[in-house]
């Protein structure tokens, strides 16, 4: 048989001795649990976030820098043949046909979109295919219709080799971490 409980007198009163528990109920250990595995789910959720999020960062630059790099090589070729280098037509590259780098360029670093018909991750974009150019085309990003030739007229004259004003996009599409994602940079070379 167990030993009766001690009584002892406080302050006027009776006073039976708590017996202390040995251990936690099951209540409070699934409680602790719960709180444990809803704190450890966030903590993986933000390190997955961080680190998308990182080499989202990672590909703008990169990308951005790619931008930097083909706009600095059309800077270096003579200006009156940047258009046919750039252009989607082989007829008019400077060399002979198919001699010119074209419209597409990779980028190191980058993967091109999934479903990606050309599989370039970058696209010289001018408001003309090419070979001509013609100040009455319709393109708002790129500003036209304009006068490129710098005859105060817009006309339907071919400048493929009197421009003073190329107006350029260099437009980057790339797949990643954090999904299909782009980048255009617009700027126009002039020859005054």
């Amino acid at each position: 048989m167990p030993p009766l409980p001690v009584l002892t007198l406080k302050r006027g009163k009776l006073h039976r001795p708590v017996r202390r528990r040995a251990g936690l109920s099951i209540i409070e250990v699934t409680l602790v649990m719960v709180v444990l595995t809803v704190a450890m789910g966030l903590f993986t959720s933000t390190v997955n976030s961080t680190s998308r999020q990182r080499a989202a960062k990672r590909q703008a630059v990169i990308a951005s820098e790619g931008a930097r790099r083909i706009l600095e090589v059309m800077r270096s070729q003579n200006f009156q043949q940047i258009f046919a280098l750039y252009n989607n037509s082989i007829v008019d590259d400077p060399g002979g046909p198919g001699t010119a780098p074209g419209p597409h360029f990779s980028v190191p670093g980058l993967t091109a979109q999934s479903g990606d018909a050309d599989g370039f991750v970058g696209q010289v974009r001018f408001a003309w295919p090419g070979p001509a150019i013609s100040e009455q085309a319709v393109d708002e990003t790129l500003g036209f219709p304009r006068d490129i030739s710098g005859n105060d007229t817009v006309d339907a004259a071919n400048h493929a080799t009197d421009y003073i004003l190329l107006p350029v996009e260099v437009r980057l599409q790339w797949g990643g971490p954090a999904g299909d994602r782009s980048l255009s940079v617009f700027t126009a070379f002039s020859n005054l």
